[in-house]
């Protein structure tokens, strides 16, 4: 799923309010790639990493998104050609991670361990820029957590695995029915062959 079409979703979402996006703040697709150096396809991994450069692009992204008043602070992520959801959770103070991949159907050599490696280095990217963004005040005011502490132990969210190449397609679907704690959606509703024949 290229992500022009998830943004185009998300985007629909929130002006229709076909969900709760009263304490959820969706990042566009891109987010990850361009402001955190996310490298997308092969093994992925990350770029160098400039703060101030990655602050000029970090602000036009957020800005309207009102991050420090939602609870659930949602990054789409494409890896190595797989679309995962991060979830900055301050319900629970957690980074959570929510992966369609099966990866015991895998080739064995990628485990989610792996594929998941870089998380906390661009965990602590994102708090970095946050607290550059804006000020200690604004950060104190709003409970902010310490996402670089935090980013050491993610939670491993059991969400429905994909059949085949239908991550983009999972990955919206979490950044929907996610609400912190549960998806309010049924397994079923992941099945893209459903979601194509309505």
């Amino acid at each position: 799923m290229e992500g022009s079409i998830a943004n185009a979703l998300f985007e629909a979402w929130t002006v229709q309010q076909q969900y709760n996006t009263t304490d959820k703040a969706i990042l566009p697709a891109e987010f990850a790639n361009i402001v955190l150096g996310v490298k997308i396809g092969g093994k992925g991994g990350l770029a160098e990493f400039n703060e101030d450069e990655a602050l000029k692009q970090f602000a036009p992204l957020v800005t309207g998104k009102k991050l420090l008043k939602k609870k659930l602070i949602m990054i789409p992520h494409n890896i190595a050609k797989h679309y995962t959801l991060y979830v900055l959770n301050k319900y629970t103070n957690s980074i959570d991670i929510l992966d369609s991949l099966n990866y015991r159907d895998g080739d064995g050599k990628t485990t989610w361990k792996t594929h998941h490696k870089d998380h906390p280095e661009w965990t602590k990217r994102m708090h970095a820029l946050m607290k550059k963004h804006y000020s200690k005040a604004e950060l104190r005011a709003n409970g902010e957590p310490n996402w670089s502490r935090i980013a050491e132990t993610p939670n491993r969210v059991c969400v429905p695995k994909q059949q085949g190449a239908q991550c983009g397609h999972f990955m919206v679907q979490f950044a929907k029915y996610w609400n912190g704690i549960d998806l309010i959606k049924d397994e079923e509703d992941f099945d893209q062959s459903i979601v194509d024949a309505e």
